[in-house]
């Protein structure tokens, strides 16, 4: 959607990785507040996932894993397109 060259339903399990990371870690995984940086975080960076003992968060390898997979670059790679 970003780069408006048209998308499809990998959207949809785009954004389910996005409300669960939220739902869990309570910010958005490529906040910015600089829309060309978010961007640019949305399209390029890989997901940071918050040190739990710092942050004194609780959150599993499995949550890790579907998140990383949610959240492909790669639609056709993305869990739920295939």
């Amino acid at each position: 959607m970003i780069t408006q060259s048209g998308h499809n339903f990998g959207i949809d399990w785009w954004a389910l990785g996005i409300l669960i990371y939220e739902m869990r870690i309570g910010v958005t995984p490529f906040f910015n507040k600089n829309k060309n940086l978010l961007l640019t975080k949305i399209q390029r960076a890989k997901v940071i996932f918050p040190d739990k003992q710092k942050y004194d968060l609780d959150y599993s390898d499995e949550f890790v894993d579907i998140v990383d997979k949610l959240l492909s670059k790669n639609p056709q790679n993305r869990l739920g397109s295939q």
